[in-house]
Formats: C-alpha cells, sequence, structure tokens
C-alpha cells in the first residue's frame, strides 16, 4: 500500500473510533483506536501529525472510560509531536490542548 492508502486507511479507523466514543459504544474501540496507531507509526512514522491525533484519539477514549492515569501521557506525546511537526499555533496542536 501507499502512504496515501495508510493515510487514508488510519483516518477511517480514527473517524469510526470517534464515532464510536460519542455514542458512547466502547466495544472493540479501544483495539481499532490501537490499530490506527500501530499503522500510523509503522507507516508514517512517529512523528507525524496522523500519528499524533490517533495518540489523542485514544487518550479521550480512555478519559471518557474514566482510565484517567492512562490520559495525561497519551495527551503529552501527542502535543509533543504536534509542536514538533506543525508548532504552537496550529488548531491541530491548540486542540491538544484542550
Amino acid at each position: 500500500m501507499s502512504a496515501e492508502t495508510h493515510v487514508l486507511l488510519v483516518s477511517l479507523l480514527n473517524q469510526t473510533t470517534w464515532y464510536l466514543m460519542n455514542n458512547s459504544i466502547y466495544q472493540d474501540t479501544k483495539e481499532l483506536s490501537q490499530m490506527a496507531i500501530s499503522i500510523s507509526e509503522a507507516k508514517l512514522g512517529m512523528n507525524n501529525s496522523t500519528t499524533a491525533l490517533s495518540l489523542s484519539n485514544l487518550a479521550c477514549l480512555y478519559y471518557s472510560q474514566g482510565k484517567y492515569n492512562k490520559v495525561e501521557l497519551l495527551y503529552k506525546w501527542a502535543l509533543t509531536i504536534h509542536k514538533k511537526m506543525l508548532g504552537s499555533k496550529y488548531s491541530d496542536t491548540a486542540i491538544t490542548l484542550v
């Protein structure tokens, strides 16, 4: 698969994860989110905004489930990537702070 195809696949996994979280459907959501992270890291690299978004989604999932001990590390990791790739003033960086 091309890099573009991997980006589309990860995007679809992230959108599916977000949809399921927003509808309080948690079965298999963690696995989808982790799959998005794994593919993104392996094919796009660790320092990639798509990888950061995938990490943020997993953090959101853990937050919505009350698993707060797992949230901070993931958000900090995503924020570090966003700052490195996009800078401090980019909207995705700001969203990670929220």
